[in-house]
């Protein structure tokens, strides 16, 4: 594969393939009623007025992209650090750079912006979400590894 050498392009590339897995993964989860809220939806959440319908389909495109930008940010930074600390292991990273961004992301920094009634309504939901940053991290990491790292 072509080794590219913009690390935007490549942070934007993964970032947006590893958040629509997790997005794909949560609304499959959400669809069978397991998980109670998307990251669109989230997003929605921080983007919008509270109060207003986040599942709406204005207010899905906004937390669609805070979804994307967040997953974005996250890659490069990823990027960054996969160049200092190499490619070996590239599942285990993933999983941990998953796992670093759901107790990050999910369970710190989201609180500060979202109510955990909203955030985390429910066991079931947070172990989704766990499940799905898991994906996110690995399948962006595989994605830096193939175009760039």
């Amino acid at each position: 594969m072509k080794k590219y050498t913009d690390t935007a392009v490549v942070g934007v590339l993964a970032g947006v393939l590893g958040g629509t897995t997790h997005q794909l993964f949560m609304w499959v989860f959400y669809l069978m009623e397991i998980a109670k809220i998307t990251p669109f939806q989230l997003g929605a959440y921080v983007a919008i007025k509270p109060g207003l319908d986040i599942t709406s389909i204005p207010a899905q495109l906004l937390g669609m992209l805070q979804h994307y930008a967040l997953s974005t940010i996250i890659a490069v930074i990823a990027f960054y650090c996969l160049q200092k600390i190499g490619t070996d292991y590239l599942l285990f990273k993933g999983f941990v750079f998953g796992l670093a961004v759901y107790f990050l992301v999910y369970g710190w920094l989201a609180k500060t912006v979202i109510p955990v009634e909203v955030l985390q309504p429910d066991l079931a939901t947070s172990v989704v979400y766990l499940l799905g940053n898991l994906i996110y991290g690995i399948t962006m990491t595989i994605c830096l590894a193939k175009f760039r790292v």
